[in-house]
C-alpha cells in the first residue's frame, strides 16, 4: 500500500470527484444506450450470461474501498499519448475491501476476489477529469470457484476499461476481462503444468473501441 503523502491525498480526491461525475452522468449515459455494454460475440444464452457476470461498473470496481490511489505527475499522458492525469492504484488492506454479496453469483464472487488483487492505473481526461481509461493487472494468484468447476487458480488477470466522450459525457466503449486459470491435475496443490484455460470477455458500446 502507498504511504500517506500529498500524492495519495491528491489521487484519492481526484478519483472521488471522477466517480461522482460518473454517477451524475449515468442517466444520460443510459439514454445514449451506453450504460449497458453488449458482447461482440456469437454466444449462446448460458455462456453470454456467465460472461456478463464478470462485468463490473466503474462504481463497483473503483468506488468500494478496494484500492489506495496515488497521483503520478511523472506520467502526464495516457497509453495513446493524449494529455491525462495518471493515478496509480494498489489494494488497500483486506479488511477494508469488499468481500462480495452472499446473493452474488459464483462468477461475481470470483470476480470480486480478482479485483481485490489488482494494481494498475486510472487515466483521467486532463480537461474534464472524467475517467478515460482504467487498466489493472493481478499481483498474485487467487484461488476461486467458478460455476461447473472445482477450486481453480487465477494465475493471471488483466482488466481493461476504456471510455469515450459523447456530447461531453464519458461513456464506456470497451471492457475486457482476460483471466488465465489453472485447474490442478489432482486435488492436491496447484501445479504450473496443470491444464490452463483462458476466459476472455470483450464488451463494446457505441461502435468500435477507440484506436
Amino acid at each position: 500500500m502507498f504511504g500517506q503523502d500529498s500524492a495519495v491525498t491528491a489521487g484519492e480526491k481526484l478519483i472521488k470527484q471522477a466517480l461522482e461525475q460518473d454517477k451524475r452522468d449515468s442517466p444520460k449515459v443510459k439514454a445514449l444506450s451506453c450504460a449497458s455494454l453488449e458482447e461482440l460475440r456469437n454466444l449462446d444464452d448460458k455462456d453470454r450470461e456467465r460472461k456478463r457476470n464478470f462485468r463490473q461498473t466503474l462504481q463497483d470496481w473503483l468506488g468500494t474501498g478496494r484500492y489506495v490511489y496515488r497521483l503520478n505527475p511523472e506520467v502526464p499522458v495516457d497509453r495513446r499519448g493524449l494529455d491525462a492525469l495518471s493515478i496509480v492504484f494498489a489494494p488497500t488492506t483486506m479488511s477494508q475491501q469488499p468481500q462480495g454479496s452472499p446473493d452474488a453469483s459464483t462468477e461475481q464472487r470470483a470476480m470480486n476476489d480478482v479485483l481485490n488483487n489488482l494494481a494498475g492505473v486510472v487515466y483521467l481526461d486532463s480537461a474534464t477529469h472524467g475517467i478515460r481509461e482504467v487498466e489493472g493487472f493481478q499481483l498474485r494468484g487467487v484461488k476461486v470457484r467458478l460455476a461447473g468447476m472445482n477450486l481453480v487458480q487465477v494465475y493471471k488477470a488483466h482488466v481493461d476499461y476504456l471510455q469515450q466522450s459523447i456530447r461531453g459525457i464519458w461513456a464506456p466503449s470497451r471492457y475486457v476481462v482476460d483471466l488465465k486459470i489453472a485447474l490442478p491435475p489432482n486435488m492436491g496443490q496447484f501445479r504450473p503444468l496443470g491444464i490452463t484455460k483462458g476466459i476472455v470477455s470483450t464488451y463494446y458500446c457505441s461502435g468500435p473501441p477507440p484506436p
